[in-house]
């Protein structure tokens, strides 16, 4: 019998209902998790965050349903990882 491992809470969706989760990748850190209303309100969450280090957009990550996937406005700035 093979077991898996539990995912962390930084690989499922964490907002509550009517925010879109986010999460952040911050080297100092791991990840931040956001719950925001679009990808510039997650920025300026991640910016409160990890003040006063100033987050990139290249960073940030949206859940899709499923995982994590570069978020629209990291794709917009040609910066996604």
């Amino acid at each position: 019998m093979s077991t898996q491992p539990t995912p962390g809470p930084w690989e499922r969706a964490l907002a509550i209902m009517g925010l879109i989760s986010y999460r952040y990748r911050h080297g100092a850190y791991g990840f931040v998790m956001i719950g925001a209303c679009d990808d510039e309100e997650a920025l300026q969450q991640a910016r409160l965050s990890i003040s006063p280090d100033h987050p990139t957009p290249e960073n940030l990550e949206v859940w899709n349903g499923s995982e994590y996937v570069p978020s629209a406005i990291a794709k917009a700035t040609g910066s996604e990882k």
